[in-house]
Protein backbone atom coordinates (compact mmCIF):
# COMPACT_ATOMS: atom_id res chain seq x y z
CA UNK A 1 0.00 0.00 0.00
CA UNK A 2 0.79 3.41 0.42
CA UNK A 3 3.07 5.46 -2.19
CA UNK A 4 4.11 2.14 -3.90
CA UNK A 5 0.17 1.77 -4.87
CA UNK A 6 -0.58 -1.40 -3.64
CA UNK A 7 -4.06 -3.26 -3.56
CA UNK A 8 -4.12 -3.21 0.26
CA UNK A 9 -2.48 -0.35 3.02
CA UNK A 10 -2.29 -1.79 6.73
CA UNK A 11 0.42 -1.48 9.51
CA UNK A 12 0.69 -4.42 11.14
CA UNK A 13 2.60 -5.39 14.49
CA UNK A 14 4.41 -8.43 16.12
CA UNK A 15 6.16 -9.02 19.82
CA UNK A 16 7.38 -12.69 21.52
CA UNK A 17 9.81 -13.49 23.54
CA UNK A 18 10.75 -17.02 24.13
CA UNK A 19 13.01 -18.41 27.51
CA UNK A 20 14.44 -21.48 28.21
CA UNK A 21 15.28 -22.27 31.99
CA UNK A 22 17.10 -25.63 32.67
CA UNK A 23 15.67 -27.57 35.25
CA UNK A 24 18.35 -29.78 37.19
CA UNK A 25 20.44 -31.85 34.24
CA UNK A 26 17.32 -33.57 32.56
CA UNK A 27 14.63 -31.32 31.63
CA UNK A 28 13.99 -27.57 30.69
CA UNK A 29 10.82 -24.94 31.62
CA UNK A 30 10.56 -23.07 28.37
CA UNK A 31 8.02 -20.36 27.97
CA UNK A 32 6.71 -18.23 25.47
CA UNK A 33 4.73 -14.99 24.85
CA UNK A 34 3.28 -13.64 21.25
CA UNK A 35 1.14 -10.72 20.47
CA UNK A 36 0.45 -9.11 17.64
CA UNK A 37 -2.01 -6.57 16.40
CA UNK A 38 -3.12 -4.67 12.88
CA UNK A 39 -4.84 -1.80 11.51
CA UNK A 40 -5.68 -0.76 8.20
CA UNK A 41 -5.97 2.54 6.77
CA UNK A 42 -5.92 4.85 3.37
CA UNK A 43 -8.99 3.43 0.61
CA UNK A 44 -10.96 0.74 1.23
CA UNK A 45 -10.66 -2.59 -0.07
CA UNK A 46 -12.66 -5.51 0.56
CA UNK A 47 -10.98 -8.81 0.53
CA UNK A 48 -13.39 -11.19 2.03
CA UNK A 49 -16.95 -11.60 0.67
CA UNK A 50 -19.45 -9.28 2.51
CA UNK A 51 -21.95 -12.23 3.74
CA UNK A 52 -19.64 -13.86 5.27
CA UNK A 53 -20.68 -11.76 8.49
CA UNK A 54 -16.94 -10.78 8.72
CA UNK A 55 -15.74 -7.37 10.58
CA UNK A 56 -15.75 -5.01 7.81
CA UNK A 57 -12.09 -4.18 9.05
CA UNK A 58 -10.72 -7.40 9.13
CA UNK A 59 -12.14 -7.94 5.70
CA UNK A 60 -9.66 -5.02 4.08
CA UNK A 61 -6.69 -6.54 4.99
CA UNK A 62 -6.20 -10.25 2.84
CA UNK A 63 -6.50 -13.37 4.56
CA UNK A 64 -2.90 -13.77 4.43
CA UNK A 65 -1.63 -11.21 6.09
CA UNK A 66 -4.32 -11.92 9.20
CA UNK A 67 -3.94 -12.95 12.27
CA UNK A 68 -5.03 -17.02 12.36
CA UNK A 69 -3.39 -19.35 15.20
CA UNK A 70 -3.90 -22.87 15.66
CA UNK A 71 -1.85 -26.27 15.24
CA UNK A 72 1.10 -28.18 16.29
CA UNK A 73 3.38 -24.95 16.51
CA UNK A 74 0.93 -22.72 18.42
CA UNK A 75 -1.96 -23.70 20.31
CA UNK A 76 -2.14 -27.59 19.53
CA UNK A 77 -5.04 -29.49 19.68
CA UNK A 78 -6.85 -27.40 17.39
CA UNK A 79 -6.13 -27.45 13.20
CA UNK A 80 -3.65 -25.53 11.67
CA UNK A 81 -4.82 -21.44 11.52
CA UNK A 82 -8.34 -22.81 12.71
CA UNK A 83 -8.38 -19.39 15.65
CA UNK A 84 -10.13 -17.71 13.29
CA UNK A 85 -10.59 -18.95 10.38
CA UNK A 86 -11.24 -16.00 8.36
CA UNK A 87 -8.58 -14.17 10.55
CA UNK A 88 -8.28 -10.70 12.63
CA UNK A 89 -6.73 -8.01 13.48
CA UNK A 90 -5.33 -9.12 17.39
CA UNK A 91 -3.79 -11.79 18.61
CA UNK A 92 -2.88 -13.37 22.12
CA UNK A 93 -0.68 -16.22 22.36
CA UNK A 94 0.99 -18.15 25.90
CA UNK A 95 2.78 -21.74 25.65
CA UNK A 96 4.48 -23.34 28.84
CA UNK A 97 6.44 -26.60 28.17
CA UNK A 98 8.36 -28.78 30.47
CA UNK A 99 10.50 -30.94 28.45
CA UNK A 100 11.92 -34.34 30.00
CA UNK A 101 14.91 -36.16 28.41
CA UNK A 102 14.08 -39.81 29.37
CA UNK A 103 16.64 -42.18 28.18
CA UNK A 104 18.83 -41.70 24.98
CA UNK A 105 17.10 -40.07 22.48
CA UNK A 106 13.51 -40.37 24.01
CA UNK A 107 11.61 -37.55 26.13
CA UNK A 108 8.64 -36.35 27.34
CA UNK A 109 6.85 -33.08 27.43
CA UNK A 110 4.10 -31.48 29.55
CA UNK A 111 2.38 -28.37 28.03
CA UNK A 112 -0.08 -25.85 28.58
CA UNK A 113 -1.20 -23.29 25.77
CA UNK A 114 -3.67 -20.95 25.35
CA UNK A 115 -5.22 -18.21 22.98
CA UNK A 116 -7.13 -16.69 20.35
CA UNK A 117 -7.62 -14.08 17.60
CA UNK A 118 -10.40 -11.07 17.67
CA UNK A 119 -11.29 -9.20 15.14
CA UNK A 120 -10.01 -5.98 16.52
CA UNK A 121 -7.81 -5.34 19.98
CA UNK A 122 -10.95 -3.47 21.18
CA UNK A 123 -12.41 -6.68 20.87
CA UNK A 124 -10.50 -7.80 23.95
CA UNK A 125 -12.43 -8.04 26.79
CA UNK A 126 -11.27 -9.16 30.49
CA UNK A 127 -13.48 -12.14 31.04
CA UNK A 128 -12.94 -13.84 27.93
CA UNK A 129 -9.76 -14.53 29.93
CA UNK A 130 -10.71 -16.86 32.46
CA UNK A 131 -11.03 -20.69 31.65
CA UNK A 132 -13.50 -23.08 32.79
CA UNK A 133 -14.21 -26.62 32.08
CA UNK A 134 -18.12 -26.63 30.89
CA UNK A 135 -19.87 -28.32 28.28
CA UNK A 136 -20.78 -25.25 26.93
CA UNK A 137 -18.98 -24.21 23.47
CA UNK A 138 -16.87 -21.05 23.61
CA UNK A 139 -17.61 -17.96 22.44
CA UNK A 140 -15.83 -16.71 19.36
CA UNK A 141 -14.26 -14.03 22.06
CA UNK A 142 -13.43 -16.82 24.63
CA UNK A 143 -9.51 -17.42 25.07
CA UNK A 144 -8.72 -21.39 24.09
CA UNK A 145 -7.36 -23.30 26.56
CA UNK A 146 -5.17 -26.64 25.93
CA UNK A 147 -2.99 -29.00 28.01
CA UNK A 148 -1.45 -31.84 27.16
CA UNK A 149 1.50 -34.37 27.05
CA UNK A 150 3.70 -35.85 24.39
CA UNK A 151 6.90 -38.34 23.94
CA UNK A 152 9.83 -36.73 21.65
CA UNK A 153 12.54 -38.97 19.67
CA UNK A 154 15.09 -36.39 19.23
CA UNK A 155 16.71 -36.84 15.98
CA UNK A 156 19.93 -34.63 14.48
CA UNK A 157 17.57 -32.78 12.37
CA UNK A 158 15.04 -31.98 15.38
CA UNK A 159 12.66 -33.69 17.62
CA UNK A 160 9.84 -36.00 16.08
CA UNK A 161 6.67 -35.29 18.67
CA UNK A 162 3.67 -37.36 18.93
CA UNK A 163 1.35 -34.49 21.09
CA UNK A 164 -2.00 -35.86 23.01
CA UNK A 165 -4.30 -32.19 23.49
CA UNK A 166 -7.06 -32.01 25.93
CA UNK A 167 -9.72 -28.84 25.13
CA UNK A 168 -11.41 -28.56 28.36
CA UNK A 169 -14.10 -26.62 26.30
CA UNK A 170 -15.33 -27.71 22.84
CA UNK A 171 -14.68 -25.47 20.81
CA UNK A 172 -17.69 -24.25 18.10
CA UNK A 173 -19.43 -27.56 16.96
CA UNK A 174 -20.63 -28.40 13.16
CA UNK A 175 -24.34 -29.36 13.27
CA UNK A 176 -23.10 -33.35 12.85
CA UNK A 177 -20.54 -33.34 15.56
CA UNK A 178 -21.09 -34.27 19.13
CA UNK A 179 -19.57 -33.03 21.90
CA UNK A 180 -18.14 -36.06 23.50
CA UNK A 181 -15.65 -36.35 20.78
CA UNK A 182 -14.02 -33.47 22.55
CA UNK A 183 -13.54 -35.65 26.01
CA UNK A 184 -10.55 -37.45 24.17
CA UNK A 185 -7.32 -36.59 23.65
CA UNK A 186 -6.85 -34.93 20.19
CA UNK A 187 -3.43 -36.34 18.41
CA UNK A 188 -1.09 -35.11 16.22
CA UNK A 189 2.36 -35.16 14.91
CA UNK A 190 5.06 -33.00 14.09
CA UNK A 191 8.78 -32.21 13.36
CA UNK A 192 10.69 -30.18 15.38
CA UNK A 193 10.18 -28.20 18.77
CA UNK A 194 6.80 -26.00 18.87
CA UNK A 195 8.91 -22.78 19.51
Amino acid sequence: GGPLKGASSYTKGQVGSASFSPQGLTSVLGLQARAGMAAPFGRVAQYSPSDLGLDPQVARVPLAYRFRIGGVNSVRGFDENSLQPSGGLAMIQLNIEWRMKLAGPVGLELYAEAGNVWPGASDIVLHDFFPSTSTRTVRPGDVRYVFGVGPRLILPFGPLRLDLTWIPRPPDLKPSESPSKWKYPRVQFAIGPAF
